[in-house]
């Protein structure tokens, strides 16, 4: 026996049902000739289409009110149906079936369509729904990364408030009560615990100086120790000088060799580094290799190329420590020909380049190139007085101090009182402090109480005892 199923006014699908059971909701009025009726092979068909079927109204639920049969009488009856599955058209092959009333507005044809895009449009606001928890699930993600702050720019942050204090390293003792100092350690903390070799470093050098945190020499050992087993050339060279010196570690100068070495090769290769980032327009990696270049490590020494560097960094308004100013103001001078500028960039150059720079601008008559020239202990005697003598000459107080002297002792001039109390004088007029206790010696036998005066001036109060010695005859010991 074959089993139906009809669709009611929502749409729903009844079922299943025998034929007797059809017959009574026709005549109850549950079922109208419009219902859908659908077989178990999966035809459909209007129950109107079904000859045999009667079709009452309901007014009342349980109360059956009969009209007149509507019959078709080229439709087949259910029994035939039932007995001899005459095939029904699908529903998206028939154009006369009306859908089910809730679809009423749609086309036959469409129906399916229909139904397929609504499942579409609820696949889509659940992915959309889902994209826009995503999207905000990666903006959040985003907004972590553009607000963490990378451990090289903490560091570089740590430096700058070291810059704007006026020195270049945390190793100064005057920072330690400085109300800044917290705020640098904090930083290079950070740096640190984010894995910054460098910023290991400078946190060593907070601990073993008490800047920011209290002074613990142990800790701060031991952090020089690890940056330098993260192979920051900075710790690993301060480590070498540690080892050299006998500071803080057992004297070992093979060890402190091995280590000066490898700091050497660490400082090539964060040259290259540098360049990389300073060519990026990275102001603090400008300023550092500008930095380097004036050391030499790791490098000659180079003010041009230091220059080159420090001029770019200056460019991102970045505040230069006290030291790479005067530079940078020395370098300008130096370049226009200002002899006194060239003397004193002299000291960023490496001893044989600075000397021959030194030489040169001597030959040019300017004193204080002569008086290095005349303090230069590789050169002959002979030569060094030759020079002191044309810089005192110049009335240069320092070189008029070391040509008395040098009359005074008979180094590498003939011994003469005379000339070296001439020079001494001419030195103490324009109140060379390094004369007053060369007077004290001179005077001292000859005429005590000027060399107690010389001696007063030189190194302040002279005590009862020293001036006893000095008119015994014998030489101060202060």
């Amino acid at each position: 026996m074959a089993n139906y199923y009809y669709y009611d006014k929502n749409n729903q699908k009844i079922g299943p049902m025998n034929v007797a059971t059809i017959r009574n909701l026709a005549l109850s009025g549950v079922v109208t000739p419009d219902t859908i009726i659908e077989l178990d092979s999966g035809q459909v068909a209007k129950a109107k289409m079904f000859k045999n079927l009667k079709f009452g109204t309901s007014t009342q639920q349980g109360t059956n009110v009969y009209n007149e049969p509507l019959v078709n009488e080229l439709a087949p009856t259910i029994s035939e149906i039932d007995s001899t599955k005459t095939e029904v058209s699908p529903i998206s092959d028939r154009k006369n079936i009306t859908p089910p009333p809730i679809l009423s507005h749609i086309q036959p044809k469409k129906y399916l369509s229909t139904l397929y895009s609504s499942w579409t449009s609820m696949r889509f606001l659940a992915i959309l729904g889902t994209s826009i928890l995503g999207g905000i699930i990666l903006l959040l993600i985003l907004l972590f990364f553009l607000l963490k702050t990378e451990p090289e720019t903490l560091r570089y942050r740590g430096i700058a408030k070291l810059v704007e204090l006026g020195n270049t390293s945390p190793n100064m003792k005057n920072f330690s009560e400085n109300p800044e100092a917290k705020k640098i350690f904090q930083l290079f903390q950070k740096a640190a615990d984010q894995g910054d070799s460098e910023a290991h470093f400078y946190l060593a050098e907070c601990y073993l100086n008490g800047i920011g945190i209290s002074k613990d020499e142990h800790e701060g050992i031991d952090l020089m120790q690890k940056a330098a087993s993260l192979n920051c050339a900075e710790a690993v060279s301060q480590l070498g000088s540690w080892y050299f010196l006998g500071i803080h570690v057992p004297k070992n100068i093979k060890k402190a060799e091995e280590l000066a070495t490898k700091a050497d090769e660490l400082f090539v290769e964060k040259i290259k580094i540098l360049r990389t980032k300073a060519k990026k327009e990275n102001g603090y990696a400008q300023i550092e290799l500008g930095t380097i270049y004036l050391s030499g490590k790791g490098t000659q020494k180079d003010i041009h190329e230091a220059y080159k560097w420090l001029e770019m960094a200056e460019k991102c308004e970045i505040t230069f420590p006290k030291d790479l100013t005067t530079f940078m103001s020395l370098y300008r001078k130096y370049k226009n020909g200002d002899l006194e500028a060239m003397v004193d960039i002299s000291k960023y150059l490496d001893d044989e380049d600075a000397e021959q720079m030194i030489m040169e601008i001597a030959e040019k008559g300017h004193a204080e190139a002569q008086y290095l020239m005349g303090m230069n202990e590789s050169l002959p005697a002979q030569q060094q007085i030759q020079w002191l003598q044309k810089a005192a000459e110049q009335n240069h107080a320092n070189a008029q101090a070391a040509l008395g002297c040098k009359y005074m002792l008979g180094d590498g001039v003939k011994y003469s009182d005379e000339l070296a109390e001439k020079w001494l004088l001419a030195a103490a007029k324009q109140n060379c402090r390094d004369s007053y206790f060369s007077l004290g010696l001179l005077y001292r036998g000859s005429n005590n109480k000027k060399a107690i005066e010389w001696f007063q001036k030189a190194g302040g109060e002279v005590s009862q005892e020293c001036i006893q010695e000095i008119e015994s005859g014998l030489h101060p010991e202060n």
